[in-house]
């Protein structure tokens, strides 16, 4: 049940000012990206990509997930782009976005892809 807890807190992006620590983890919002800010200003949670360390995506509490600067540049927008479960019962289990580009590793299994806690 923490584990559950735990991992709903991270995709969610509760706590969107916390560091890195391991793969799946919210980002941080390091030195006034304007992008990270102007997602978390619209209500959204930060999660850096378990599969592009580089990539973050913006994720809202519909299950709406954009890259953070798609976002910020109004490529992608809320209610656009629901994050699913896919490769079910495999090593690559998790969430990704619409595009099949994985935001984050996880055993997902019949879970919803809103956010239900928060």
């Amino acid at each position: 049940m923490v584990l559950a807890l735990t991992v709903m807190a991270l995709i969610c992006g509760c706590a969107s000012n916390q560091n890195t620590t391991g793969n799946a983890t919210t980002a941080s919002l390091e030195g006034d990206n304007p992008a990270s800010l102007k997602c978390v200003q619209d209500g959204g949670g930060l999660q850096k990509s378990s599969g592009d360390q580089n990539t973050v995506y913006c994720i809202f509490a519909d299950g709406t997930v954009c890259n953070e600067w798609g976002y910020y540049n109004s490529s992608c927008k809320k209610g656009e782009c629901k994050r699913t479960c896919q490769n079910i019962g495999t090593l690559e289990e998790g969430w990704y976005d619409c595009k099949g580009n994985l935001i984050l590793w996880d055993k997902c299994n019949g879970e919803t892809p809103l956010k239900t806690s928060c």
